[in-house]
């Protein structure tokens, strides 16, 4: 009968003990993580572990046992990392998402985005009205907002009808070539 100790001395017999306990190790370790690829790597750094240690264990060790708790303490070593990298994704993921929707949102939020729209666009038409010669101002004003008529206007400021018409055009062209960049 050989003795547990000389298998972990001696090099060949601790490969044939790897052989023929690997597969073993790596069912149990995938029955744990559900990763072939991982419960692989788990059991062989689990027998490099052992085989580093070789002089530190003693022969009366249950090797197979040995190589169990450290396949196991791995498992959930990686299964702590694995849940915390989840978390963090998770995380990144629902971070990631929040900026999408409120860049989304931004962008459709009409009621904020019409009146930043407003804004800028009465800005524009007061500047231009601002600076328009004072009678054709006048006149135009009196048109759009005291919904006079071109007679009624004509007669107020002692002009002809047509010349009403000839300074509201004055007018509306200066302001479509103001606004000429908000209209549609």
């Amino acid at each position: 009968m050989e003795s547990k100790y000389s298998i972990l001395t001696d090099s060949e017999r601790f490969g044939r003990f790897f052989a023929e306990y690997r597969d073993h190790f790596v069912k149990i370790a995938y029955s744990y993580l559900y990763d072939m690829d991982a419960a692989r790597d788990i059991v062989t750094d689990s027998f490099v572990y052992v085989w580093e240690r070789r002089y530190e264990l003693s022969s009366e060790q249950n090797l197979k046992g040995y190589v169990y708790m450290c396949v196991r303490n791995r498992c959930i070593s990686w299964l702590r990392e694995r849940s915390v990298r989840v978390r963090i994704e998770d995380e990144l993921s629902r971070s990631a998402e929040w900026k999408l929707r409120l860049s989304v949102d931004s962008l459709s939020d009409n009621d904020i985005s019409d009146k930043l729209f407003l804004n800028e666009v009465s800005e524009v038409f007061r500047d231009r009205m601002a600076s328009m010669p004072r009678r054709t101002r006048e006149i135009f004003e009196a048109s759009r907002n005291e919904n006079m008529t071109y007679k009624e206007i004509a007669l107020r400021y002692g002009i002809s009808v047509r010349s009403v018409t000839a300074e509201i055009q004055t007018a509306l062209r200066l302001l479509r070539a103001s606004l000429r960049d908000y209209l549609p």
